[in-house]
C-alpha cells in the first residue's frame, strides 16, 4: 500500500501556529503592526522567537536572579514539537515573541519610555539578564492542548504558554524590548563624561566643605572619603547634571565652579555673579533632543536667575525676579521653574523656561506660610517646605490648593526616591520618609545640622553643616554610615565618577 509522507502538511500547520503564538504575545498585534483578524494562515518565514535584554547599564543595580517555575518533563512527540515551533531554544517565561517586532511607535513615546535609565529614576520595565532564561514550561493545568490543530488524537493536558489570560499582568513586554532597543540612540545624545560614565563609572558622592575650599568624593558603599576636589574658597551649594557635571556655587566669592564628574576635576570657573546660591538643572528630556547644557543658577545678591552653558562654562542670560532668589527647582520635563524669593520668602517665582536660553518671568503667588525649599517630585507634585513653620505644603497638578502635613523644625528640605520623599529638618537632627501621598513611614535620627539632602543610587545623603559630618541612609530611610569628613560640610548630589 501507498503511503503518504505528511511532513509538509505539519510544517506548514506548524508554522501557521508560530505566528498565532507570536501574535497572541503581542497583544493581538503582528510584526508590522496589523492586529490578527482570522483572515487565515501566513506564509513561514524564519526569526528568532526571544532573545535576551541586557539590563539598564545606566542604572547601576544589583541583577536579580529570575524566578524558576518548576519543569514537567514533556513525552518525546511534545519535546520535538515545542522544539520544531520555538526554535530548539529556551524562552523567557514572560518574554514570549518580545523580540519579532513591535507595532509603530512615536518618537516622544519612544523617548519617554528610555528617558527612565538616563535619570536614574527606576526603570518601570523589568529586564532580563542573559543568565536569566527560563527552559521551555509544559503546564498539565488546563483543558486545552496546546497545539490541538495538530493533535486532536491525543488525549488533554498541557497549556498554551502563550496564553494571554495567564500572562504576568505587571510586565510591560513591548515597552521592555523598545527600551532596549531605543538605549544606544540615547546614550550617543548624552555628552561624552555621561556617555563614558554610564558605560562604566562608579556612582559616588560630592560633599561640599565650606571651610576647606574642596568638595569631597565620598564612596556610597562605606562612607570614606577616597578624592578631594580643590576649588575656591567657601564652596556652598552643589547640584549634578546628568552625573556627569556638577555645579558648585561660592556665594560668598560671586563664583560658580563646574566640575567634570567623570574625572573628578573642575572644568570651569565663572564669574560675574553677586551672591549665586542654588542651581538645577535641565534633565535628560532636553538632553535627549540634543539641547545644550543649561542650568539655572539663583543669584540673591542681584535678585536674578541666571542661565549657564556649562559645556562653554559662561553665562548666557540674566533673567530679573522681585526679590531674592534661592532654593530652586525645575519641573521634569524641563518647561517650569519655581524659585523660593528669601530663606523666610513671602512669595514664589514661577518661570517659563521652554526656551532653554530665554527664561520668562510668568508670575509670583504666596506659599500658606514663608517658604524656604521648592522640590519637583518625579511624580509631577511640587513640595514647598517651610522657613519658621512645622510644616510642609504638596502642590498636585490640575489642584488649586496644596494640601498641608506636618514636618519637624523649620527650615526642612525635600529629596525623592520614584515612590518616596524625603524631609529633612537639620534643626531637630531628623528625616521623615513620606509615600508619594503624603503619609508617613518613619522617622530617622541623624546628625543636627543635617540641614540639605539628596537621593541617588539607592542612598540618601544628608551632610551636617555643624558637624562636618556626612549621613548615608538606605532607599528605606535607615541608616547605614555616618562618617566625619570635614570641618564643616553643607550640601551634596551624586555624579559617576
Amino acid at each position: 500500500m501507498a503511503k503518504h509522507d505528511h511532513a509538509a502538511l505539519l510544517r506548514r500547520q506548524r508554522a501557521d501556529r508560530t505566528h498565532e503564538l507570536v501574535v497572541e504575545a503581542l497583544g493581538g498585534v503582528d510584526r508590522w503592526g496589523v492586529h490578527d483578524a482570522g483572515l487565515g494562515s501566513k506564509r513561514p518565514r524564519s526569526r528568532p522567537v526571544d532573545r535576551p535584554v541586557d539590563d539598564d547599564a545606566m542604572q547601576p543595580r544589583g541583577e536579580r536572579p529570575a524566578a524558576v517555575e518548576t519543569v514537567e518533563v514533556p513525552n518525546s512527540g511534545e519535546k520535538r514539537l515545542l522544539g520544531d515551533v520555538l526554535g530548539r531554544r529556551g524562552v523567557v517565561d514572560d518574554e514570549i515573541g518580545g523580540a519579532l517586532g513591535l507595532p509603530p511607535v512615536t518618537a516622544e513615546q519612544l523617548r519617554e519610555r528610555v528617558l527612565g535609565a538616563a535619570t536614574g529614576v527606576a526603570n518601570e520595565s523589568a529586564v532580563v539578564a542573559r543568565s536569566g532564561r527560563h527552559l521551555t514550561t509544559v503546564r498539565r493545568t488546563r483543558p486545552e492542548r496546546s497545539m490541538p490543530e495538530i493533535r486532536r488524537e491525543r488525549g488533554v493536558r498541557s497549556m498554551d504558554l502563550c496564553r494571554a489570560t495567564h500572562r504576568r499582568p505587571g510586565m510591560r513586554r513591548k515597552e521592555l524590548v523598545l527600551a532596549a532597543l531605543a538605549t544606544p540612540l540615547a546614550l550617543g545624545s548624552l555628552p561624552r563624561g555621561a556617555r563614558g560614565a554610564n558605560l562604566g563609572g562608579t556612582p559616588v558622592a560630592l560633599v561640599t566643605a565650606d571651610e576647606e575650599a574642596h568638595v569631597a568624593a565620598v564612596s556610597l558603599l562605606t562612607g570614606e572619603v577616597f578624592a578631594r576636589i580643590r576649588t575656591e574658597s567657601g564652596p556652598r551649594s552643589i547640584e549634578s547634571r546628568l552625573a556627569a557635571q556638577a555645579v558648585v556655587a561660592h556665594t560668598d566669592r560671586g563664583l560658580v565652579t563646574v566640575i567634570d564628574g567623570v574625572a573628578l576635576d573642575v572644568s570651569h570657573v565663572i564669574d560675574g555673579f553677586e551672591q549665586p546660591r542654588y542651581t538645577a538643572t535641565r534633565g535628560p528630556i532636553d538632553t535627549f533632543a540634543g539641547s545644550d547644557a543649561i542650568a539655572y543658577v539663583t543669584d540673591s545678591g542681584s535678585e536674578t536667575v541666571v542661565t549657564l552653558d556649562l559645556a562653554r562654562g559662561r553665562i548666557v542670560r540674566r533673567t530679573p525676579v522681585p526679590g531674592p532668589a534661592r532654593h530652586v527647582g525645575i519641573s521634569p520635563d524641563g518647561s517650569m521653574l519655581w524659585t523660593v524669593l528669601g530663606t523666610k520668602a513671602e512669595r514664589i517665582a514661577v518661570l517659563d523656561v521652554r526656551d532653554a536660553r530665554r527664561p520668562r518671568l510668568v508670575r509670583t503667588f504666596a506659599a500658606p506660610f514663608l517658604s524656604h525649599d521648592i522640590v519637583f517630585s518625579p511624580w509631577g507634585s511640587v513640595w514647598v517646605t517651610s522657613g519658621a513653620e512645622r510644616r510642609i505644603a504638596v502642590y498636585r497638578p490640575g489642584r488649586g490648593k496644596p494640601r498641608l502635613y506636618d514636618a519637624d523644625a523649620a527650615p526642612q528640605h525635600v529629596a525623592f526616591t520614584g515612590v518616596r520623599a524625603f524631609v529633612a529638618s537639620g534643626d531637630d537632627g531628623l528625616v521623615r520618609v513620606h509615600r508619594r501621598d503624603g503619609t508617613l513611614v518613619r522617622r530617622t535620627r541623624v546628625p543636627l545640622g543635617s540641614y540639605n539632602v539628596t537621593f541617588g543610587w539607592q542612598r540618601l545623603v544628608t551632610p551636617s553643616l555643624g558637624g562636618g559630618t556626612v549621613a548615608l541612609l538606605d532607599a528605606n530611610g535607615r541608616v547605614k554610615h555616618v562618617r566625619r569628613i570635614a570641618r564643616a560640610t553643607h550640601d551634596a548630589c551624586y555624579v559617576l565618577g
